[in-house]
């Protein structure tokens, strides 16, 4: 027994002596996996694998929700990186769901409201700070250029501080500020605004948001296969126009039935913010589209399948999402559309072979 226990003890003596010894190597080695973990995360072989991904970067709305960041989309297929929006929280989703940062090509405005537009400068400049060797091209209603250059003048002092230290590697601030451009589409027809050297096609389409002046449906084409994205937009029979035949119709949601009854159920009350959303709650809806609706144009537009994103009111955390909300959110959404649905979260990724 005594024999045993000096056994025990040298061996740990020499175990703890040899971690001592071997401490610098073990955390050199921990210190270049954390390094190497943080270089090797983005995934720049969506780029090249012959594959279309989309891929909903954040899926909320300006109500604040630990579940969803705000508006964005991720396109990427054979060398071309788009976004579709760029709302608050959507350049550190992007960075955290491992997007090549430094390979985005351009950001495409579905309207100017700041839950969509609020990251375009962060994206512009992780992009950049990343290695980006291109201008980012941002394609948006009228108000886009005034906006990219508003955005580009108050981060003058933020690039040319952040330049001093990248300089030797990073492009020149003139030419790497992002570039706006204004587009106008006809009031029924589609317009065809940028045709990338891979051959991905980029057309806009007019929806429905007043009081926004405009406001636009994305429709992208590539090889066979095609994406819609509503934008913000009452039920709109441009949508049903423009998306026909889709492979994937990503499409706003805010479920009015919902919102009514949390409505009622709040009643009476001297709480500021449970009297805005009373307010807004009632005023949304004669601007956004329903699930029910939403499952309407995708039904008539035969659309492959439905992504429900802008996603409102809240649903809630996990269990509340799965036993409640979610079921009360698609409530006969199947009796209108039979293709497959989806409630997007962040970082959900579809994926498609190319014809």
């Amino acid at each position: 027994m005594e024999k045993k226990f000096i056994i025990i003890l040298v061996g740990s003596i020499l175990a703890i002596l040899g971690l001592f010894l071997l401490k610098p190597y073990i955390v050199d080695k921990v210190l270049v996996y954390q390094v190497e973990t943080l270089g090797n995360r983005f995934r720049y072989d969506l780029l090249r694998d012959g594959k279309l991904h989309v891929i909903t970067v954040g899926t909320g709305t300006p109500i604040a929700n630990p579940q969803r960041v705000q508006s964005a989309t991720a396109i990427l297929v054979d060398g071309v990186f788009i976004m579709l929006d760029a709302g608050a929280g959507a350049a550190e989703q992007a960075d955290l769901q491992g997007l090549p940062l430094s390979e985005l090509n351009a950001v495409f405005l579905t309207h100017l409201h700041s839950d969509h537009i609020a990251d375009l400068p962060l994206l512009a400049s992780k992009g950049w700070r990343y290695g980006r060797k291109i201008p980012v091209l941002v394609y948006g209603p009228i108000g886009t250029f005034a906006v990219v250059e508003g955005f580009n003048k108050a981060y003058s002092f933020d690039k040319k501080y952040r330049y001093e230290n990248i300089k030797s590697y990073a492009l020149p601030i003139a030419k790497a500020e992002p570039n706006g451009y204004d587009i106008t589409t006809p009031p029924t027809e589609k317009q065809l605004v940028h045709t990338f050297p891979n051959g991905l096609k980029v057309y806009a389409f007019a929806v429905e948001h007043a009081p926004v002046e405009h406001a636009f449906g994305f429709r992208i084409e590539y090889k066979g296969r095609s994406v819609v994205i509503s934008g913000d937009t009452k039920f709109s029979k441009n949508m049903i126009r423009h998306s026909q035949q889709v492979d994937l119709l990503i499409h706003e949601a805010n479920n009015f039935a919902l919102l009514d009854h949390l409505i009622k159920l709040i009643g009476n009350t001297d709480n500021k913010t449970l009297q805005a959303f009373q307010v807004l709650g009632k005023k949304i809806q004669k601007y956004h589209t329903s699930p029910l609706q939403a499952a309407k144009i995708a039904s008539q537009a035969k659309a492959k399948k439905l992504v429900f994103t802008h996603i409102d009111p809240p649903m809630g955390p996990y269990y509340i999402r799965k036993l409640i909300t979610e079921p009360f959110f698609l409530s006969g959404v199947s009796d209108v559309y039979s293709g497959e649905t989806v409630i997007a979260e962040d970082g959900m990724e579809f994926k498609f072979d190319l014809e």
